[in-house]
């Protein structure tokens, strides 16, 4: 199973930018693209010294970097107890204590505002008489105790998975783990606390392999390469040798199981079967014994045992040569001039004595609804004129090659982004206290088309 993380970039220090645009993927490379500098925002201007300045115990809005306006008004709001933009403005309650039920509305900032005492918790209540003490045989309370509510085992308690496996709960270890079905004890897990729905957890599969009781395999066999996954899942009784286990083989020229292939020499292959030294496991090829005349190829290590014999007749094969693109010399290819490309057939097209201008008329043919590139430069797709959203660049897609019609153009060629995702400037660190988790959100769905 493979883990994929996408990673977004936001810089918000400039708008648009002028003349030059910076150096990040999708961002505007020509000057026609770029607008002006970015200013007039609560937060994240080019200008550091322009964004609003909020005062003591408050912090940007939300989206504040979004908001066009210089206002604190418009762009600050008082601290909450809990739900700042940044977490450092949040309040901490003292053990024994939690937030108030409107912490996320209320503007104080101070833990008597916002804390009150703690009741009917497992652990962690303001009077610790009133914290929960398991009484079941191996019950221990859950380490995240302090934020369940209740005063039963069921609630507050579980068992590590070695008190489960070991049977305190009643029941044998193999039953735990239900080891007909393919499973065993995870010692990885001895310590971990859950409640009996989830004792399951302290199991892993079976496998032919790495287990408490790993398949020995018989004399002159091995693990299959893929043993820990054909018994998974399919129960114990695929666990047994004739399903992880195969033959081993051995005294090959090549395709051993323990050993390596056996090493030719020089311009010779290996030719398989069975064998173990050189003399019966090699063989002479056309590369090493016959010298091809002008205008043909050595046919490389093609071996004796593959042809008749290492002859010029068996060996050498004419070069490709007098054809628009594919020959064996690939400098005598055609290159085709600009807004041109090579026709589909330019591999079988003959331009043997050709002069250049009958080449580029035989190989190539004009390009057309490209996005760039085309022999009309006004069928070239300006990617500028494509954004349809106010504070929007459109740019060329990376990937970007062809579009159908006059209609698909843009959406083909070009995508749009955001002038605030344009980097021109390094940023202030109050600038990022402005990217709320929800203006990031915001901003990372806006890739249009």
């Amino acid at each position: 199973m493979a883990a994929f993380r996408c990673t977004l970039f936001f810089a918000m220090a400039v708008e648009v930018v002028s003349n030059t645009c910076p150096a990040i993927p999708t961002v505007p490379t020509t000057p026609d693209a770029c607008q002006t500098k970015r200013t007039g925002w609560c937060a994240s201007n080019a200008v550091s010294s322009e964004d609003v300045q909020c005062g003591t115990d408050e912090e940007y809005k939300a989206g504040a970097a979004l908001t066009k306006s210089q206002t604190v008004a418009d762009c600050c709001r008082k601290n909450t107890c809990s739900g700042n933009t940044a977490d450092s403005n949040d309040v901490a309650c003292p053990a024994g204590q939690k937030l108030i039920a409107a912490s996320g509305t209320t503007e104080k900032s101070t833990t008597t505002d916002c804390c009150v005492d703690k009741t009917g918790y497992c652990t962690d209540n303001a009077l610790a008489t009133d914290n929960y003490a398991c009484t079941g045989t191996g019950y221990v309370l859950f380490a995240h105790g302090a934020t369940l509510t209740g005063n039963s085992d069921a609630a507050c308690c579980g068992k590590t998975c070695s008190a489960w496996t070991e049977g305190q709960d009643g029941s044998k270890a193999t039953d735990v783990c239900q080891t007909s079905e393919g499973k065993e004890i995870d010692s990885s897990k001895a310590n971990g606390v859950l409640p009996e729905s989830s004792k399951s957890s302290c199991c892993k599969p079976l496998y032919c392999c790495g287990s408490t009781s790993p398949v020995t395999c018989d004399a002159n066999r091995m693990l299959e390469t893929f043993a820990r996954i054909l018994a998974q899942g399919a129960g114990a009784a695929a666990v047994k040798e004739a399903n992880c286990c195969t033959d081993i083989i051995k005294d090959r020229c090549s395709g051993n199981s323990l050993t390596a292939d056996v090493a030719c020499g020089t311009n010779q292959r290996n030719k398989g079967g069975a064998g173990t030294t050189v003399a019966v496991c090699c063989e002479d090829t056309c590369k090493g014994q016959v010298t091809c005349p002008t205008g043909k190829t050595n046919r490389g290590l093609l071996g004796l045992s593959q042809t008749t014999n290492l002859d010029e007749a068996n060996c050498c094969s004419d070069n490709f040569v007098d054809k628009c693109t594919g020959n064996t010399d690939t400098s005598t290819d055609v290159t085709c001039n600009a807004g041109t490309k090579l026709r589909g057939l330019a591999m079988t097209t003959d331009v043997k004595d050709k002069s250049d201008t009958a080449k580029q008329a035989e190989c190539c043919e004009v390009k057309t609804k490209y996005c760039t590139d085309n022999k009309v430069a006004s069928e070239n797709v300006d990617c500028s004129t494509c954004a349809d959203k106010t504070d929007y660049t459109c740019t060329a897609k990376a990937d970007a090659t062809i579009y159908a019609n006059d209609a698909s153009k843009c959406a083909s060629c070009c995508e749009q982004i955001a002038n605030a995702d344009i980097q021109g400037s390094t940023t202030g660190a109050h600038e990022a206290a402005a990217l709320s988790s929800a203006a990031l959100a915001a901003m990372g769905a806006i890739w249009l088309f």
